[in-house]
């Protein structure tokens, strides 16, 4: 076998190699390695500066973060404190709660924490229990949905003793905490209820700190987390955390604060799924008395600090040395394609070729090795195309797989004379009463029918891939399973002998509406072994099967003379070779057929119309016999 690439694949590597590695590449290569070389040098300089630029702005983000973060407490702690004093100085107030009327406490607290948008309320006697409690819904989306339910032991609270027990620090009688309460971590402000300056009661207005978080998260544009003095994580906006892993502890908890306020503490934090991509900056929850309630962070990724700020800057640079990079081998492919351009005419032609366009040409202008070149690429499509031109001829006359078994033959060495012993499955049809048929028509009549006749019948056999080995007037011998094998060619032959009679139908509908009588055809279908190859002479040959099977398939077919109510007969050896039958049949009983000294038993191929034949053909077979 010749084991050397087919023309099309040793084109494709001769276009590859002397297209792309000699000629432009060479020509552009020396501008782009420069060009790479400057890129290089140059980014990796703007690089180092960019990377300090960045983490600069970086530590700026966070410090800025920290301090809008630090200005919302405050400005939360002063809206506390306008919901505490606009309901405590409003009138009736002070002695509802000193009547422990809890229906008229609500009916001028209720509006007013509504229209100030307020979360937490809690009005509360000197004995530490509530007068009136009324919470934000935290599973609503209206911001007017409120529960109204008692509180907690709110004597507990340092908070509320302070103000109970009418404590002042720097002369205000109102303070401000930290409460881990029933509902949750909260912050609250808390202020005396008075009357004649006695103390009757103490009103505490919050926030839960899950929702002051959020809202520094809001207004800062960085993650917020908020530690209480135990060091314990009480509130974040971050997506994931491990808890215990971000506890601080006391020493760093303490360090913290020991800060001066012109220093700020950083460090990487556990975000997404434990890795350590956050870093955060630490900040003081101060209050009113300026003393610390606990700790806040702002956090933030690097990662997408860099993608978002250094976008920018890539973009530039980007721009920058692509365009560079485009002019420099913009610069060599100019000069480059005053060489390259006929080769790529060429390269484009081979192409047209290669894709079946025996059209294509190349226009020749030069006279140097190029243009020789051009004129011999046309020299070898004319003889292209003429060869196809002999090919399509010739695989007019034989079958496509004949066709192809025998070029590969000859790509071998050449044809040879001979057979090999196949097992195949033959179709055998004739047209019933042509004789008849070709007295009532004139010849030209007569040819155009069977034209038409045999292009229905070829267009069947191609769809289930037979070999039409020859044209008997009007007699066909199809094959199954030569040249090319198939394992299945019983089977195919059957299926293809009754797609022919269901496309008759049609044929026969078309030839009654031209006015022309329908025709039947009778089908014979045998398998057996065969002879199959070229035969005859090395002048004139042709691809045949040639054995005492074939023969066989030509009696069985001539039966249907005898069953004119069927139209396709198949032997008892195709009936076991297909194995699962796909379509019904009725056994006629064994036959003697010229040529074969020991019956023969065949079976009718069943149509629908076919399937309630009353006679029992078998049977009057047997009786013959008997």
């Amino acid at each position: 076998m010749n084991n050397s690439p087919s023309p099309k694949t040793r084109q494709s590597l001769s276009v590859r190699e002397f297209l792309f590695s000699q000629l432009r590449v060479k020509i552009t290569l020396p501008y782009l390695i420069l060009a790479i070389i400057l890129a290089i040098v140059v980014t990796f300089t703007a690089t180092q500066v960019l990377a300090r630029d960045l983490e600069e702005r970086f530590t700026r983000r966070l410090v800025d973060s920290g301090q809008l973060a630090a200005d919302t407490l405050v400005k939360i702690e002063r809206e506390q404190l306008s919901v505490l004093r606009t309901i405590n100085f409003t009138e009736g107030f002070p002695q509802a709660v000193l009547n422990r009327d809890a229906l008229a406490i609500k009916n001028i607290a209720q509006p007013l924490v509504i229209n100030m948008r307020a979360e937490l309320l809690e009005v509360v006697d000197l004995d530490g229990d509530a007068l009136f409690v009324m919470h934000r819904r935290a599973d609503s989306a209206r911001a007017d949905d409120y529960l109204f339910a008692p509180g907690a032991r709110y004597s507990d609270w340092s908070l509320y003793t302070k103000v109970a027990t009418n404590q002042v620090t720097q002369g205000n009688d109102k303070f401000a905490d930290m409460v881990s309460a029933p509902w949750g971590y909260s912050f609250y402000v808390a202020g005396p209820i008075k009357i004649n300056d006695k103390v009757i009661g103490v009103i505490m207005v919050g926030s839960l700190l899950d929702q002051v978080a959020q809202r520094l998260d809001k207004e800062s544009l960085a993650n917020i987390t908020i530690y209480a003095p135990s060091g314990d994580l009480v509130a974040t906006t971050l997506a994931t955390r491990e808890v215990e892993r971000a506890k601080l502890d006391a020493p760093e908890y303490n360090r913290i604060l020991k800060l001066p306020a012109n220093q700020i503490y950083f460090r990487p934090t556990l975000a997404g799924f434990g890795s350590l991509d956050f870093t955060e900056a630490f900040g003081l929850f101060e209050v009113r008395d300026g003393e610390p309630i606990g700790l806040f962070s702002v956090a933030a990724s690097r990662e997408e600090f860099v993608t978002a700020s250094g976008g920018e800057i890539r973009n530039n640079m980007i721009f920058v040395f692509g365009t560079g990079i485009i002019a420099i081998a913009g610069i060599g492919v100019l000069v480059a394609r005053g060489i390259v351009q006929p080769v790529f005419n060429l390269v484009q032609a081979s192409q047209r070729v290669a894709e079946g366009d025996l059209e294509a040409r190349v226009d020749v202008k030069s006279k140097d090795e190029i243009g020789l070149l051009g004129r011999a690429f046309n020299r070898m499509t004319e003889g292209l195309k003429e060869r196809e031109f002999i090919k399509d001829i010739f695989g007019r006359v034989v079958s496509k797989q004949v066709r192809e078994s025998m070029m590969e033959n000859f790509s071998q060495g050449g044809v040879q004379l001979g057979g090999e012993l196949r097992e195949v499955t033959m179709i055998f049809t004739d047209i019933r009463d042509f004789t008849s048929l070709a007295e009532r028509y004139n010849p030209a009549q007569i040819v155009q029918f069977l034209n038409e006749f045999f292009t229905e019948m070829l267009d069947v056999v191609q769809q289930h891939e037979g070999l039409v080995n020859k044209f008997g007037g009007d007699s066909t011998l199809i094959v199954f399973g030569a040249p090319v094998e198939q394992p299945d060619h019983a089977r195919r032959a059957v299926e293809c002998a009754v797609a022919m009679k269901k496309r008759l139908s049609g044929f026969n509908a078309r030839r009654r509406a031209r006015g022309f009588d329908p025709i039947r055809i009778g089908i014979g279908i045998n398998t057996g072994p065969v002879i199959a190859g070229q035969i005859g002479s090395l002048g004139r040959f042709e691809y045949t099967v040639i054995g005492d099977a074939v023969n066989l398939t030509s009696r069985i077919q001539g039966l249907n003379k005898e069953y004119p109510e069927f139209n396709v007969l198949i032997s008892e050896s195709t009936i076991k070779q297909m194995g699962d039958l796909s379509v019904r049949t009725k056994d006629l009983g064994l036959h003697r057929v010229k040529g074969k000294e020991s019956r023969v038993r065949v079976y009718a191929v069943l149509d629908e119309d076919e399937a309630d034949v009353a006679i029992d053909f078998a049977d009057v077979m047997e009786r013959e016999i008997a």
